[in-house]
């Protein structure tokens, strides 16, 4: 599974994997020129909105993760939790 995390001004945001990051990323690009809000969805906290500056830090982190349901139930497992490695 391929996830994209979101970190800006030392938070870090697990993106919606249906977010247009492309968009985002363009937004931030333009908050960082005149400071605007950029509001976005992240997983486990809903919609959130920031607000963008030229002094504001922001980095998109992309990963595949495999997750890991556990021996027990393989359908069900422990949730899903990142496998360890």
């Amino acid at each position: 599974m391929r996830t994209t995390t979101l970190h800006i001004d030392g938070q870090s945001f697990l993106l919606d994997p249906e977010l247009d990051t492309a968009s985002l990323q363009a937004e931030i690009l333009a908050g960082s020129e005149n400071a605007a809000f950029v509001e976005f969805s992240a997983l486990g906290r809903g919609e959130v909105s920031v607000l963008v500056s030229p002094r504001t830090s922001a980095r998109f982190e992309i990963a595949d993760i495999q997750l890991d349901f556990g021996d027990d139930d393989p359908e069900h497992g422990d949730g899903g939790a990142p496998a360890q490695g």
